[in-house]
């Protein structure tokens, strides 16, 4: 008979790649991502730096960071 500590492990160990699948899925780079940051940087006259999921950094300096509503926003230099 299975016991309520082993239970209470396989819903942990259950919760924990739950959280892994979802943390490792948010941090994708998806090519419209990389698209609308080469496009942001160009209109600046740079280069693109650095992409995340969450930013944008340009050769100029400028970040742009990623809204939850995928939004753009630059910073003024």
């Amino acid at each position: 008979m299975i016991k309520g500590e082993h239970i209470t492990k396989l819903m942990l160990y259950i919760c924990a790649t739950v959280v892994i699948i979802f943390t490792v899925k948010s941090c994708e780079v998806t090519p419209d991502i990389m698209k609308e940051c080469q496009t942001t940087c160009r209109d600046l006259g740079n280069r693109v730096v650095e992409v995340t999921s969450r930013k944008c950094v340009c050769s100029g300096g400028g970040v742009s960071s990623n809204t939850s509503q995928d939004i753009w926003v630059i910073p003024g230099k």
